[in-house]
């Protein structure tokens, strides 16, 4: 993503007061990861979360509404104490791979 950036920079297809260029990625990007790798460019990251992540803390407090007392009816919270990390068994030693010729592979 940075390289395609700083082509089009290159290029002139951005420049310096144009809008920001928009990153889109599906659920299977990191999207903090590639805002603070691309923070340095002229980049928005805009990745969409899947509907079963978990977030690894609870949520903020919210701000009382000036002129309203907070309700028995309130909402709670939408992410409680982060679970424990279940204890996954150790894989066993596996027979070693078997070389086959074709493609992909070790050429003969």
């Amino acid at each position: 993503m940075r390289t395609v950036t700083e082509e089009l920079i290159a290029a002139g297809h951005w420049r310096e007061g144009d809008p920001e260029i928009w990153i889109v990625g599906d659920t299977g990007y990191d999207g903090p990861r590639l805002a603070f790798l691309l923070a340095d460019l002229p980049v928005r990251v805009l990745v969409r979360v899947r509907s079963d992540r978990v977030m690894a803390y609870p949520a903020a407090p919210r701000r009382p509404v000036r002129g309203t007392e907070p309700s028995s009816s309130s909402r709670t919270p939408a992410h409680g104490p982060r679970p424990p990390t279940p204890r996954l068994p150790r894989p066993r030693d596996t027979a070693p791979r078997k070389l086959v010729r074709g493609i992909d592979c070790i050429p003969s």
